[in-house]
Parts: C-alpha cells; sequence; structure tokens
C-alpha cells in the first residue's frame, strides 16, 4: 500500500520523478521511468516489430527485383563430363564390328533460355512491387507513430484523472476534519460528518478506479515500446496542452492532402500496376516466344582412334519457338480478374479515406470547441467550491453544497482533461488520415 501511495505522488508530479529522493522513494523512482512524446516515437523506431517486419519486407521485394533482372542473364555451369559410347564401326574387309568410345572431360557451359516478354514484365512487376512495400513500410512507420501517441495521449489523461482524483481526495478528507471539529464543538451535526466521511470513502475509491486506469495505460505503451511490463510509464509535464487557436481546415483541403501524401493509398496503386504487368507476364509465358541459345567449351575432340569417329560435341546451339495453348485463356481471365480486384481495392480504400479524414476533422473541431467551455466550467466549479467550504465555515451554509461542488470540481478538472486529450488524439487521427506528421 506505500508502494502504491509513493507511485501515486510521482505519477501526480512529474517532476518528481527526475529528481533525487531518499529510502523508498528512489528505490521506486528505479521501476520509473518519465518521458515525453518525441523520446517514445524515437524508443518505438528503435525496437519495434512491426517496423523491423516491413523493412524486412522491402529486403524480400529488393530481392525479387534482383532475380527477375537474374532471369534475362544466361546462365554458366561448369563440370566434369564422364561418357561411355559402344557402337558399330566399319572394319576390315567391309566387315562391321563393336566399338567402345570412353572420354572423361571437363566441360563449361553457357546458356540463355528465356521469354523476353515474361521476362520485361516480370521486372516490371517486381519494381512496382517493390515500390509498394516501400510506401507500405513509410505508413507501417506513420501508423506506430499514431499508435504510440495515442498511448502516450491516454497515459497523459490518466495522469490528469489521477490528480483531479487525488485533490478530491485532500478536498474531502479536510471537509471529513472540518465537521467532525464542527460536531465535537456543538455547533455540527452526525449527520453532516458522516456526509462527509462517505464522501471522502467515494473519493478514494475513485481515486483508486484512476490509479488502476493509469497502470493500465502504462502498461499498454509499455508494450507498444518493447519495455518491460513492470515499469511504470510517467508522462514529462506539459503532456497535454491547450491547442492554439486556429481556423477550422477545409475539408476539401484536408481530403487533397491525403490523396496526394497517404503512403498507403499510393501502395495499393502500384498493386494495380503489379497485377497489370503480372497478368501480361503469365500470358507472355503460356505464349512466348521462347528464345534459347547455348555453348559449350571441351577438351579437343580426340582422332586417334577409329572409336574416336562415334564422339560427337554439340558446342552451340540456338531456337525460337511459340506456344500456342488453350490455357492462355484461363490465364487471361484470370489477369483481367485480378485487374479488376485491384481497381475495387482502389476504390474501397479511396471511399476509406474520405471518412477517416471527415470523421477526424469534426472530432477535432468538437474537441477544440469544447475546451474554452470545459475551462469556463472548472473555473466556475472552483469557484463554487470555495463559496460553498466559506460559507461552512462561517456557519451560513450547509454540508450538502460543498459536497455537491467538490464533485462538481473532479467531474470539471475530469472533463477538462477529457477534451484536451480528445483534441489531440483527433488531431493526431487527421494526421494519419491526411498523410501528416
Amino acid at each position: 500500500m506505500k508502494r502504491a501511495a509513493l507511485a501515486l505522488m510521482l505519477i501526480a508530479a512529474p517532476a518528481m520523478a527526475q529528481e533525487p529522493a531518499s529510502g523508498e522513494l528512489a528505490t521506486l523512482a528505479r521501476d520509473v521511468v518519465s518521458l515525453d512524446l518525441p523520446h517514445a516515437l524515437q524508443l518505438a523506431h528503435a525496437r519495434n516489430l512491426d517496423l523491423e517486419e516491413a523493412k524486412a519486407r522491402v529486403k524480400q521485394g529488393s530481392g525479387v527485383v534482383s532475380g527477375a533482372l537474374g532471369a534475362a542473364l544466361p546462365g554458366i555451369a561448369v563440370g566434369v563430363d564422364a561418357m561411355r559410347l559402344d557402337g558399330a564401326l566399319p572394319g576390315a574387309a567391309g566387315a562391321y564390328q563393336v566399338g567402345r568410345f570412353e572420354r572423361v572431360s571437363p566441360f563449361a557451359l553457357v546458356s540463355w533460355i528465356m521469354r523476353p516478354g515474361q521476362v520485361v514484365f516480370d521486372i516490371l512487376a517486381a519494381r512496382r512491387n517493390l515500390s509498394a512495400l516501400r510506401h507500405d513500410a513509410e505508413f507501417t512507420g506513420r501508423r506506430v507513430d499514431h499508435d504510440i501517441a495515442q498511448a502516450f495521449y491516454a497515459l497523459a489523461l490518466a495522469q490528469a484523472h489521477i490528480i483531479a482524483s487525488s485533490e478530491r481526495v485532500e478536498e474531502s478528507r479536510e471537509l471529513l476534519r472540518l465537521s467532525a471539529a464542527r460536531e465535537a464543538s456543538g455547533l455540527g451535526l452526525t449527520l453532516d460528518t458522516q456526509m462527509a466521511r462517505e464522501g471522502a470513502a467515494r473519493a478514494q475509491m475513485d481515486q483508486i478506479k484512476a490509479l488502476n486506469a493509469y497502470y493500465a495505460a502504462s502498461l499498454r505503451l509499455a508494450g507498444l515500446l518493447d519495455l518491460d511490463p513492470a515499469v511504470l510509464l510517467v508522462p514529462a509535464q506539459g503532456a497535454l496542452p491547450e491547442p492554439p487557436s486556429a481556423e477550422e481546415p477545409a475539408l476539401d483541403t484536408l481530403t487533397a492532402a491525403a490523396l496526394a501524401h497517404r503512403a498507403d493509398l499510393a501502395a495499393i496503386r502500384q498493386q494495380v500496376g503489379v497485377s497489370d504487368a503480372a497478368g501480361a507476364a503469365a500470358i507472355l509465358a503460356a505464349v512466348g516466344p521462347q528464345i534459347s541459345a547455348s555453348a559449350m567449351a571441351a577438351d579437343p575432340i580426340p582422332t586417334g582412334k577409329v572409336s574416336d569417329t562415334m564422339f560427337r560435341l554439340p558446342s552451340a546451339n540456338a531456337s525460337l519457338s511459340l506456344t500456342l495453348s488453350a490455357s492462355v485463356i484461363g490465364k487471361a481471365q484470370s489477369a483481367a480478374a485480378s485487374r479488376a480486384l485491384a481497381r475495387i481495392a482502389v476504390r474501397r480504400r479511396l471511399e476509406d479515406l474520405r471518412k477517416e479524414v471527415a470523421s477526424a476533422r469534426q472530432e477535432m473541431i468538437a474537441a477544440q470547441k469544447a475546451i474554452p467551455l470545459a475551462r469556463e466550467r472548472l473555473v466556475a466549479s472552483q469557484s463554487a467550491l470555495t463559496l460553498a467550504r466559506a460559507g461552512l465555515q462561517a456557519g451560513t451554509a450547509i454540508l450538502h453544497p460543498v459536497l455537491i461542488a467538490q464533485a462538481n470540481v473532479q467531474e470539471a478538472r475530469s472533463a477538462y482533461a477529457d477534451n484536451l486529450a480528445r483534441y489531440w488524439s483527433a488531431r493526431n487521427d487527421l494526421d494519419l488520415a491526411t498523410g501528416g506528421r
């Protein structure tokens, strides 16, 4: 319990996490990490598995391009050839006899077999696929930034709720002390003391809930950062600043920015080109033309014996062929369907993109308009609490308005923090939707 209380002190006052302390506080501080959003993003880019996977896919795509280019080059084989040939050879007086030829010889073979059309479109498809993978990797980086920022804002909001609940606990304890003192002096009622005690207990329960929610938010962010779950993360001061006043961004402008800068949209557009090139390559692989050529170098042909006339060496050959197969029709149909599916995917992504931009924009505007009202509500509720407490101390007011004012202040503090977090989360969503940073 004492450890939880110390953790609450560190969460409610982030600056304390950076100051040296003694005893148990110093021991606890070794389990606490204070960080701001830029450092969280740097840590994510150094350790995130999604980013590592995206980079590996880019390397894989680069290898596919190299393989497609290599298909246009001849192959070279070296080895040792051992053979034995048995056959009929002319003998004396026109008779034939069985002869045998044996030979062991090193050789080098250069062969080139390719379908030019297929090779060209395979290279084109591989290059477009590599471009799509690079765009995917870029979008993965932005999505990781978005997820880290959302988790960071959730942690900052949970911290604000703890601060609000902690202040409510202190106020309720002070009210309980005052009510008990008034009852002891004969100026107050036992009912007032019990109501104050109930309010103090409820405030502490709210504080426990807020602390539990904070631990959950810290655990989620630690998981995204690939940190030890036992580490307690504390957002640096100013994690949820008030946004500057600005005009509402035009929806058309935001949509145009998304169409121009969204990396995932560029990737899916590249996939349309991949399907076009892959379909053409499949058809040309079935039809041709196919060109083949080869040349072999080996030991000189022996000429010392009659049996040497049995040996023949195919030192070079070349051919050009076309293929006509009924499978071409099926391949053409499959390629056309793949192109249609790729285009449908682009259209669907465009529709989703417009919805994402419009939704994030509206959420940000709503939060921006609500922040001044939430601030006004907080100031008014604090003033009402001050007046109610003063009236109770002066004996001109009863306890019930003070309890209501305390609850209103806590709700107003939480609502103010909620709207700040709502704004920055929506701003983060809008940055992702438009391809911004």
